[in-house]
């Protein structure tokens, strides 16, 4: 959900591409957990996740 804040503020809200992004960052297996039932390490993943959704050039 966290990932897909971030594209609805950019205008589009993709769930697959959400999924993809978690892939990229090794997390897809965590994609029903809350922020505060993941690791920090695993916190700072999805917020790379996050800055990579707002594609960055």
């Amino acid at each position: 959900e966290n990932i897909l804040l971030i594209q609805e503020l950019g205008g589009t809200k993709d769930p697959n591409r959400a999924i993809e992004l978690l892939k990229l960052v090794g997390l897809e297996g965590e994609v029903n957990r809350f922020p505060g039932e993941i690791s920090g390490g695993q916190q700072q993943r999805v917020a790379i996740a996050r800055s990579i959704a707002k594609r960055p050039n």
